[in-house]
């Protein structure tokens, strides 16, 4: 799972569309999600095949567009073959009662109504924004986040790492090949002391701790290439210590340690130090943030090195 917020889309009128969007885009962002809408303004079977089967989809909107009589019928149909499980709202400019009749004959799941005017539509579309949002906000998805974005990452990380060593002479590789062994050495090392010191008990001790260095070092070897050979590009002034703050912590103790449920729904975990953290909805889009903001922060990072 990642940040997108994907829409699929039915509508044909390009002014109303262009406008509309940009509210919900906006509304999308706000939530720490980045908006993806999938425009249909006309249902060509094989292109829509095409538009179906490359994504999954949070939303579907619908333009019912009553007065043409097929192409709202249409859209459902649609929706129906390709087993579209994502909430849909069905909207018209002829109001709820003319949906609701075409809607008689379509027996679907998660399906809501709304007429088209200025203030409903965009009300009815933001209540399932956020309906949506909150169902992406359990424990298994929230954990799913962060465990693929930090995979992307790292993928970044050692673009980043192989195209430094790509245009580098024999002596900047030569540093940095020193600086990585001797970190990874020196993790090893630190490993091979708390395994010694497991010994006795081992299996009961060795549960309750784990090693992770991978993500680590790579963060702290891209940001030893950006301190040494870029610092005028103070975007990654401290990038490994705020990136292990943001993101690793965050993956690890989502990963490790263990789930508290509470009555209300709500979730939250205690580490071996006590400390309470909760997933509310606050911190769940706390983590959206840092998530996009080192996606567009690695996403850069790669093209600076020339």
């Amino acid at each position: 799972m990642n940040t997108d917020f994907n829409i699929l889309w039915f509508e044909d009128n390009d002014e109303w569309y262009s406008a509309t969007e940009d509210d919900l885009k906006e509304y999308i962002e706000t939530l720490c999600f980045r908006p993806c809408f999938t425009r249909c303004s006309s249902i060509p079977n094989e292109e829509i095949k095409d538009i179906i089967n490359d994504k999954t989809y949070d939303l579907v909107f619908a333009d019912l567009n009553l007065d043409e009589g097929k192409k709202g019928n249409s859209a459902i149909q649609l929706i129906r073959e390709h087993n579209i499980l994502a909430d849909a709202l069905f909207y018209s400019t002829d109001g709820i009662d003319k949906i609701k009749t075409v809607m008689k004959a379509e027996a679907l799941e998660g399906v809501y109504l709304s007429d088209r005017g200025e203030i409903f539509f965009p009300k009815n579309a933001k209540r399932l924004i956020d309906k949506a949002v909150r169902r992406s906000e359990d424990i298994l998805n929230v954990r799913g986040m962060l465990m693929d974005n930090v995979s992307e990452f790292d993928e970044k990380l050692k673009d980043t790492i192989k195209k430094f060593l790509s245009l580098s002479g024999d002596e900047e590789k030569t540093k940095l090949d020193k600086y990585a062994y001797n970190k990874v050495k020196e993790q090893i090392s630190e490993n091979t002391k708390k395994i010694e010191e497991l010994k006795v008990g081992f299996i009961l001790n060795a549960l309750d701790n784990s090693f992770i260095i991978d993500s680590y070092k790579l963060s702290m070897i891209v940001n030893k290439i950006f301190k040494d050979y870029y610092p005028k590009y103070t975007n990654m002034i401290d990038f490994h210590e705020n990136y292990k703050e943001k993101v690793l912590k965050e993956r690890n103790q989502l990963a490790h340690s263990k789930k508290e449920p509470e009555a209300n729904g709500v979730f939250y975990f205690i580490d071996k130090d006590g400390k309470r953290t909760d997933y509310n909805s606050a911190k769940c889009r706390e983590l959206r943030l840092n998530l996009n903001t080192y996606n567009k922060l690695l996403n850069e990072v790669i093209d600076v090195i020339k």
